[in-house]
């Protein structure tokens, strides 16, 4: 029962961090396409070490934000649309 909740907790931060790219696509003015948003999926955990290491690269976090987006993917977006 454990691994469920942690699976729940991944589902979680991944479905806040796909709506924080959506909107951020949109204050960028990228359309995401209509026919793709419904097949992101929140359930990809790759980026997650669940062996108990963990790294904490940069400054201090404020706790209720979120990590910034990477900027390459935005500009590799920008830059196939125009």
């Amino acid at each position: 029962m454990a691994l469920n909740l942690v699976v729940a907790a991944i589902v979680l931060w991944n479905t806040a961090y796909l709506n924080h790219a959506l909107q951020r696509l949109q204050q960028e003015s990228i359309a995401a396409p209509e026919d793709i948003v419904p097949h992101l999926s929140p359930l990809g955990w790759e980026h997650i070490t669940i062996t108990g290491t963990y790294h904490w690269k940069g400054a201090a976090r404020d706790w209720g934000t979120v990590q910034p987006l990477r900027r390459d993917a935005v500009d590799f977006l920008k830059a196939k649309i125009a």
